[in-house]
């Protein structure tokens, strides 16, 4: 990012995203350049030139982070990151995303890469959820910077319970809206968003949105919403299903659905759990509820 093009997203209200790991070794495990080098330090740099230029022409917008993390992610580093990091960051949301099993072979790969790796252990992000759970929820240790940052970890979908309590979800449910946001890849396609890759590109930077291939991707995923297989789903309302789960045929996997549901059941008993250790999540976290309608609503 050079200096044109951080004035240009400021002066045009641009909510950047920068895609940042966390802490340094666990970003450049798997954020590179072609050329293998880290890209930490280069995202950093960006970071504080983009902010630089924000202060000085008095953009008030956040700046976003996407924040990836496996079965690897020290989570407790993380969130330490982004907190003793806050004031240079602020004003800022982070979006997690964990690294899901569905359709790649990303963790065989990482069995075979970290097999004899005393650094990084498989298990690692649950040990780590657990110690960061404890201080926020039993030991009530934490600064609001803390609370602010490790809140979306633990709400999960009852993020889109807060968003959706109040209001009709729309036909796209819980999924961005088309070009709300958008990805440009290093060729020139525009895709809908970072996460999907060279994935239903829907035009080209020479040429601009190509309106039919965008109509298409959207009735697809509209059209599986309405199927009676997800409309009777129980978990709809609070699914993050969306394009990037689109595969060829226009369709969500089974095996994403079947995982999803688990995934919410045992999450649900988690939460149970915690209220009958007396602990409501909502309560705890109730300073960060507007926050979290707002987040959603500018990250869609």
């Amino acid at each position: 990012m050079n200096d044109e093009i951080a004035r240009f997203f400021a002066t045009n209200n641009f909510i950047v995203t920068f895609s940042l790991d966390g802490y340094k070794e666990n970003h450049d495990r798997n954020r590179i350049f072609i050329d293998r080098r880290k890209s930490f330090d280069t995202v950093i740099k960006n970071i504080k030139k983009l902010k630089a230029v924000k202060n000085e022409l008095g953009d008030n917008n956040p700046i976003s982070f996407n924040c990836c993390f496996d079965l690897y992610t020290d989570l407790e580093k993380v969130v330490y990151f982004f907190e003793e990091n806050y004031h240079e960051f602020a004003p800022f949301f982070i979006t997690y995303a964990p690294i899901k099993k569905v359709d790649t072979t990303y963790y065989e790969w990482c069995d075979k890469r970290y097999l004899n790796d005393a650094e990084f252990k498989k298990g690692t992000l649950y040990e780590s959820k657990r110690k960061l759970e404890n201080k926020l929820f039993y030991k009530n240790e934490f600064s609001t910077e803390f609370k602010e940052v490790a809140a979306s970890l633990f709400l999960g979908e009852l993020t889109f319970y807060i968003r959706n309590k109040n209001h009709n979800i729309g036909i796209l449910r819980n999924s961005c809206l088309p070009l709300s946001k958008m990805t440009v890849t290093p060729d020139g396609k525009i895709v809908l968003c970072e996460k999907m890759c060279e994935k239903f590109p829907v035009g080209h930077v020479n040429e601009g949105i190509d309106w039919n291939k965008l109509c298409d991707i959207t009735n697809a995923l509209i059209r599986f919403f309405n199927s009676d297989k997800c409309r009777k789903c129980k978990v709809r309302a609070m699914c993050e299903a969306c394009f990037m789960y689109l595969d060829s045929n226009g369709m969500i996997s089974e095996d994403f659905c079947n995982k999803k549901i688990t995934n919410f059941e045992k999450e649900l008993e988690h939460h149970y759990k915690l209220y009958e250790d007396r602990v409501n999540i909502l309560d705890v976290l109730k300073d960060n509820r507007d926050n979290i309608l707002k987040v959603q609503e500018v990250s869609k």
